[in-house]
């Protein structure tokens, strides 16, 4: 969060890029599943368990952080 808005990174062999978020995204090999659920649900981890549901090559722990909350620097 810069500013108040959302950023995201994609890093490549050309280098790093900020960009601001505009909408929902995901990584992976279930990213339509999970993005066709969250535009549906509203709800990250339900979207992405749906999308585990839907592609065997997903599963795994599915960690869920909330930008909008400083992290604990403890």
């Amino acid at each position: 969060i810069k500013y108040g808005v959302a950023h995201s990174f994609i890093a490549n062999s050309e280098g790093v890029y900020e960009y601001e978020v505009t909408c929902n995204e995901s990584y992976g090999s279930g990213l339509d599943h999970a993005l066709s659920a969250m535009d549906i649900l509203d709800d990250a981890e339900k979207a992405i368990e749906q999308a585990i549901k839907r592609n065997t090559s997903c599963g795994g722990l599915i960690r869920i952080f909330n930008i909008l909350e400083p992290l604990n620097a403890e």
